[in-house]
């Protein structure tokens, strides 16, 4: 419903990293940005909740080994579009938001 992607929209996945930075947490744990970005551009495009969750999760059919994996190994769609943006740094700052923004609109 409209509340629901005007609730979306008005999420400030920044904010949230500036908020949680001091804290000292382990960088992992404050790059949630990503998770946000994509429920957010996912709104935007009119994906539903299944078509997001699909992507957010490994696939177990796509194991590439003849004996199948104990864990789904192939990784999901929004962790290629986090690593592509994340590749080479240190933490997720500026320059990789704004990479993962572009590889989001590009992907979705």
């Amino acid at each position: 419903d409209e509340e629901t992607k005007a609730y979306v929209r008005a999420l400030d996945p920044l904010r949230d990293v500036a908020l949680l930075r001091p804290l000292k947490l382990p960088e992992a744990s404050i790059a949630t940005y990503g998770s946000t970005e994509f429920l957010k551009i996912g709104v935007e495009r009119n994906l539903t909740l299944r078509e997001l969750g699909d992507m957010m999760v490994r696939d177990p059919a796509s194991c590439p080994h003849e004996i199948p994996c104990e864990w789904p190994c192939v990784p999901s769609v929004l962790e290629n579009l986090v690593a592509a943006a994340a590749a080479g740094a240190d933490r997720f700052g500026d320059a990789e938001i704004e990479r993962f923004r572009e590889a989001m609109h590009a992907h979705l």
